[in-house]
């Protein structure tokens, strides 16, 4: 009885809006109604339904909500920008023909501009000061915006984090206003001009309240994460990717390391465990250029996939190039199950900073713990007994915010073993249980080449890798062969 899943909820309290379906392929076809008013289940019913669908390792079988990018959600009579803006709608007529009607009316304009720009810049009322002031005679004729009786002064803290608006958006938000949006009854007989200075102070969330790096999320990374950056999102290079089978890997210049032992600051960063070269690190050598090492992390599962295979567990070391700042270099090294134990991760497997946490237990990414072990870490181990002329290599960024175009990647196509045990004390250590991992799931290629086969293979047990349908089109003609 279908009827029964409604059954006492009101079906005239709902949201609505124009969507797509949740699951691949996301088909942006769909009218959406969602009741405002919630079903009950026991906590029985949500266990047997949880262990029925499974994907408890991914938290869940759901996707995260995603932009509206313009939309609107229909359901609210009276929304929350509304209801602040409610608070001087009816007001008396604004008037501001002499110091005494400005003195009366101050208030209520200081208090629609805050809840103005609390709406449009997304930012809470109490971040925002707004001081109004008549300004000198003859003000408003100099006014650039487009609202005769408004002008602005716009102050943003020397010490604002990225996430403060910038003047620029701030001063283009105001332009957009009019007295009617602000709930104000303007009359015509206003010959001085009202000033506002507006402080939008820093924004950015306590550590706790910033949105989690994992599971990941396109619109998380990009406004509400920390270190977030729009181009995590609308970024043309980003990584990681899903990387090619090869049927016939390409003979390539071997890469060469030579980053030796070092002392090392062992860290769990809140995003993974992290292994910092104390001094200055060893070099890489790859494709012509040269790279200094800094440091090596990793991520469970890994953050390339495989012919849209993900493994175990990848390590990254990351590098500066040499005489091209703001540019690096990272050598990804894979890892598989195996019977047997990493010779590199059995030196410090034991001594894993556990998950930065506060006195709730709650973890939290921002803080660090760092361990007792100082090494010195013999580097080049990680790469054992891999070859080095065979790996992928291609443009891309950090795979972490803020996301930095800036990277040239190189992924070993050999992989290194980890024993189960071993993996169990890396994922225990960097935790993100409930998220399945901390990796970000592979990007768009957006025309990029990945080199390292001769020739390749399509996907694996033919699948089709997205993002990369296109090369083999052209490649068509040439048997799926590149030289």
């Amino acid at each position: 009885d279908f009827d029964a899943a409604y059954s006492g909820l009101s079906l005239s309290k709902y949201w609505t809006y124009d969507g797509s379906f949740t699951t691949p392929p996301c088909t942006e076809a769909v009218d959406w109604y969602v009741l405002q008013e919630s079903a009950t289940a026991s906590r029985g019913q949500i266990q047997a339904f949880a262990a029925a669908m499974g994907w408890t390792s991914a938290g869940g079988n759901f996707r995260p909500p995603q932009p509206l990018n313009g939309r609107t959600v229909r359901g609210c009579a009276v929304t929350r920008a509304e209801q602040m803006s409610a608070k001087v709608r009816g007001t008396t007529t604004v008037s501001v023909s002499d110091a005494a009607a400005f003195a009366k009316n101050k208030p209520f304009l200081e208090l629609a501009m805050r809840g103005a720009l609390s709406s449009l810049l997304s930012v809470p009322e109490e971040n925002i000061e707004v001081t109004a002031a008549l300004q000198p005679e003859g003000a408003a004729r100099r006014l650039s915006t487009p609202i005769p009786i408004l002008s602005h002064v716009i102050t943003i803290p020397s010490d604002a984090p990225a996430t403060v608006p910038t003047a620029t958006v701030v001063a283009n938000s105001i332009s957009a206003l009019t007295p009617q949006s602000l709930g104000l009854n303007v009359t015509a007989r206003m010959p001085a001009a009202v000033g506002f200075t507006i402080t939008v102070s820093a924004i950015s969330k306590p550590t706790t309240d910033l949105a989690p790096w994992y599971p990941y999320s396109a619109g998380a990374w990009s406004n509400s994460a920390a270190s977030a950056n729009p181009i995590c999102s609308a970024g043309q290079m980003q990584s990681p990717v899903d990387l090619p089978t090869c049927g016939l890997k390409l003979a390539r210049s071997a890469i060469a390391t030579s980053w030796g032992s070092h002392e090392v600051e062992l860290i769990n960063s809140g995003h993974g465990v992290q292994a910092t070269v104390t001094g200055t690190g060893g070099k890489m050598q790859a494709l012509g250029a040269s790279y200094t090492l800094v440091q090596c992390h990793w991520h469970w599962g890994s953050e390339h996939t495989v012919a849209l295979a993900q493994k175990a567990m990848v390590a990254h070391c990351v590098h500066t190039k040499d005489g091209e700042a703001g540019r690096y270099g990272v050598l990804g090294v894979l890892y598989e199950l195996s019977e047997t134990a990493d010779a590199l991760l059995s030196s410090f497997e034991d001594s894993l900073p556990a998950m930065p946490s506060s006195s709730s237990g709650r973890r939290l990414a921002g803080n660090t713990v760092t361990s007792s072990f100082k090494g010195p870490l013999a580097f080049d181990q990680i790469h054992a007994g891999l070859s080095l002329t065979e790996y992928w290599s291609y443009s891309g960024s950090f795979t972490t915010p803020p996301c930095t175009e800036a990277v040239d990647w190189f992924v070993l196509q050999n992989y290194a073993k980890i024993s189960p045990s071993q993996l169990q004390k890396f994922k225990t250590a960097m935790g993100w249980e409930q998220a399945g991992g901390n990796f970000r799931p592979p990007q768009e290629l957006h025309g990029r080449i990945i080199e390292g086969c001769e020739e390749w293979t399509v996907g694996g047990a033919g699948r089709e890798r997205p993002g990369f349908i296109a090369m083999l089109v052209m490649g068509a003609a040439l048997s799926l062969s590149r030289r």
